[in-house]
């Protein structure tokens, strides 16, 4: 009988240094692998995080805050079309060439507008003579909603009590609307926060106007006839670039519109003559205004403001709202 040859203990002991060796390796590779996949989630959750704005999962909680990875347009997809309840929609009056703009407001405030929060951002656009490019984006974004008017500057009233007629004729409940323009920036956290602490069950807040008259000069743009208005002075009203009613007015105001001449000036019409006729409070607020913060350190407090005119303006002052100096936190 022949025995198996014994191997020799020196190549017993290489092959375990190899094979440890190899482990080592193996176990480093898979390490370093690790460590490198780690490091990218890393990356990838924080560039999300710094460069998404946050939601607020209930938009009138002082408290929960959370961050939400989205890409740019996609927060009014995540609503589902058949719901027909909000606490707060944005009707924003776009012309249909602003596309721009209306990217401005999804890329900032308007993301934080979207079903989670109970909100939605909505653009009310007239018709332009070539609707190929607003078709298209309306496919992309779905938050168009195209009025069956040509837009004009004396289509002003008209297509506001469209935008309440569209509500109304789709059954749509809001508890608050936000009437703002596409060139508008608005602070929808400070926003909430004040809505929150108004006691009163209608109103309309935004900039109150007082003592302005009719122009009377027939070479200006605003000029009303005697016969359109007869008054002497307009009543109270609220600028028409961003203000919010309680949604219980929608219904009213509509029926008001019914019964009374029209004149074309929105905001004097809405917020100043139906509103007088309902005998709706107006309240005022110095946190709505046409102009930048003369202090950076103010931008943050701002509600709604006229200021940005392009997309890098509207990005611009988003940022000094979102990501404040370190001495205006101090």
């Amino acid at each position: 009988m022949v025995l198996p040859t014994r191997r020799p203990r020196h190549l017993c002991i290489s092959t375990i240094i190899i094979m440890e060796k190899t482990m080592t390796s193996t176990r480093y590779r898979r390490r370093r692998f690790l460590l490198l996949f780690l490091i990218v989630v890393f990356a990838f959750v924080t560039f999300n995080y710094v460069s998404t704005p946050p939601y607020i999962t209930n938009i009138w909680s002082d408290s929960v805050k959370r961050r939400f990875i989205a890409t740019s347009g996609d927060s009014t997809k995540m609503l589902p079309i058949e719901s027909k309840s909000y606490s707060l929609m944005a009707a924003i009056y776009s012309l249909p060439e602003e596309e721009p703009m209306r990217n401005a407001v999804r890329d900032t405030w308007g993301q934080y507008l979207n079903g989670l929060s109970k909100s939605r951002l909505l653009f009310f656009v007239g018709n332009a003579k070539d609707n190929s490019k607003l078709v298209q984006e309306e496919k992309t974004f779905k938050d168009i909603v195209r009025l069956d008017l040509m837009d004009s500057f004396k289509n002003q009233s008209l297509r506001s009590i469209y935008v309440l007629k569209w509500l109304s004729d789709n059954n749509v409940k809001v508890q608050y609307l936000l009437r703002v323009h596409v060139r508008a920036f608005v602070n929808i956290p400070k926003l909430a926060a004040l809505l929150k602490g108004i006691t009163a069950k209608t109103y309309m807040l935004g900039q109150v106007t007082e003592y302005s008259k009719p122009e009377r000069s027939k070479d200006s743009p605003w000029y009303l006839s005697p016969e359109e208005y007869p008054e002497a002075a307009f009543p109270q009203y609220l600028q028409s670039y961003g203000y919010v009613m309680t949604g219980n007015l929608v219904e009213p105001l509509l029926k008001a519109d019914r019964s009374r001449k029209r004149i074309w000036i929105e905001d004097v019409y809405i917020t100043g003559i139906l509103a007088k006729q309902l005998a709706v409070q107006l309240v005022h607020s110095k946190r709505f205004t046409y102009s930048k913060p003369e202090n950076k350190c103010d931008y943050p407090k701002i509600i709604v403001c006229l200021c940005p005119s392009t997309y890098d303006g509207m990005k611009g002052i988003y940022a000094k709202v979102e990501m404040p100096d370190e001495e205006c936190e101090a």
